[in-house]
């Protein structure tokens, strides 16, 4: 765990990626949706569908 990782950039890529929250509260970008992240949220991002997780 990175205690200094606040976000990553806007990005897409080819692949699905999946995604769960250890612990905390964040943001989750999806092709301009913003979806709450908390403790024990489990998402899925698409193949080339821009996202980004903030923490």
């Amino acid at each position: 765990m990175n205690p200094h990782h606040l976000h990553n950039q806007l990005h897409k890529h080819s692949f699905f990626e999946i995604c769960y929250v250890l612990e905390g509260q964040g943001v989750y970008l999806d092709d301009g949706t913003q979806y709450a992240l908390e403790t024990g949220t489990l998402f899925c991002s698409r193949p080339e569908i821009w996202h980004q997780i903030r923490s």
